[in-house]
């Protein structure tokens, strides 16, 4: 469990609650993302890691200074 999931402390303000059902939501919809695309073939798990074209990253070269 992440941090961000484990209560430390008995009173929470209303902003910490909403950021805490907020995390809990986007968790689950990132799993349900990413097991939708392990089950399209478009994400495959290779020795304990995604690869996938949807994975890459194009990043601009680092600038010489």
């Amino acid at each position: 469990m992440s941090s961000q999931l484990k209560i430390t402390k008995p009173e929470m303000t209303t902003a910490e609650r909403a950021a805490l059902a907020m995390g809990k939501r986007l968790q689950k919809i990132a799993g349900e993302h990413l097991r939708s695309k392990l089950n399209s073939g478009e994400i495959k798990l290779v020795d304990g890691r995604y690869v996938g074209e949807c994975l890459e990253i194009n990043r601009p070269p680092r600038r010489q200074g």
